[in-house]
């Protein structure tokens, strides 16, 4: 039985370098679409965290890091 690969390798040698062209451009659209994917997934979860960290507490607490009254 031939693997997913092995049929895309012989529908790529029969196929016109024009088509081929075309194919890589697709190929290159979707790992983009994945990567973006991925990046948003982790945007959105540091979005979801920021709002842990925004009180008034901790604000005045790190404004004072550093300058000896930071407790």
């Amino acid at each position: 039985m031939h693997s997913v690969k092995d049929k895309l390798h012989q529908i790529i040698e029969n196929m016109p370098d024009n088509d081929a062209l075309e194919l890589i451009e697709y190929v290159d659209f979707m790992k983009r679409k994945r990567q973006q994917s991925i990046f948003k997934d982790l945007e959105l979860a540091s979005e979801t965290s920021l709002g842990f960290w925004v009180n008034e507490r901790d604000d005045e607490a790190w404004n004072n890091v550093g300058d000896g009254t930071w407790v």
